[in-house]
């Protein structure tokens, strides 16, 4: 999985950032247990996924033949995941680039 250069980190899960972006960035599973990551998706109709540490271990998403998904940001629950993406989003339309946000996202 890619990282993005500067990746949003929610306040509830900044202690834990070094660690989970070190193992990310190795290609392993971070040891922390709470957290979600909000990376971008496979298909053209999604913009985000939000996936628990639990999901993100999953195989689909760590695919050597398929481009790989991109970490924007990391979360200490669903709630805040919801809440950053929330704030991505806002991003985007107040520069009025709600159609280029999907290539703007994978670019970072």
């Amino acid at each position: 999985m890619l990282i993005a250069t500067e990746p949003v980190i929610g306040d509830s899960i900044a202690y834990a950032q070094k660690e989970i972006l070190a193992a990310i960035r190795k290609g392993e599973h971070p040891s922390v247990l709470c957290w979600y990551a909000i990376t971008t998706t496979y298909e053209e109709c999604n913009l985000f996924y939000i996936l628990s540490g639990t999901e993100y271990r999953h195989p689909i998403y760590h695919r050597k033949k398929k481009k790989p998904l991109k970490l924007l940001g990391l979360a200490g629950s669903r709630q805040e995941a919801y809440e950053l993406v929330r704030s991505m989003i806002q991003h985007y339309v107040e520069q009025d680039a709600l159609m280029e946000m999907k290539a703007a996202l994978e670019a970072l």
